[in-house]
């Protein structure tokens, strides 16, 4: 049977057919790019945004140290030191915290690496920097607590 020779019903109800059969597999195509391209945001935001936040955070804590030390150092009353050393301690804590959870995130090799050091520099910075400094200060040996800022 030659095509020409349907009724135009017929033709219409075939095109019109053909024409949403196509408009269904576009749109379902576009449904799967999208559920696709949620679930790569959704691994930039949970490995690479929220790692942001967590630098940042521990960025503004080591900061924070610092200018703990330093009022110490300036105002080194008893209840002042007292008052800064449980800040510094608090936000030791709270680095570490922080560093685990942005360790526990997927990272590139270079970003690993880089992680591993400041690790060791964090360390090394606390237990040889910043906690024995605020022990001097508690314990007013100030000489003690100078010579540790200079020579770490």
């Amino acid at each position: 049977m030659n095509f020409n020779q349907w009724k135009i019903s017929t033709r219409l109800v075939i095109l019109i057919g053909f024409l949403s059969a196509q408009l269904i597999s576009i749109g379902a195509l576009g449904l799967y790019g999208n559920a696709k391209s949620n679930d790569a945001l959704r691994s930039v935001y949970g490995d690479r945004v929220v790692a942001l936040g967590q630098l940042s955070e521990i960025s503004y804590l080591v900061q924070r140290n610092r200018v703990l030390v330093m009022d110490m150092l300036l105002q080194p009353e008893a209840l002042n030191v007292a008052k800064r050393n449980r800040e510094l301690r608090a936000n030791v804590e709270k680095i570490a915290k922080t560093d685990a959870g942005f360790l526990a995130t997927e990272r590139t090799p270079e970003e690993a690496k880089l992680a591993d050091d400041f690790g060791r520099v964090r360390n090394s910075y606390e237990q040889e920097g910043l906690l024995p400094l605020a022990d001097a200060m508690l314990s007013a040996r100030m000489e003690a607590a100078r010579a540790i800022l200079v020579s770490q």
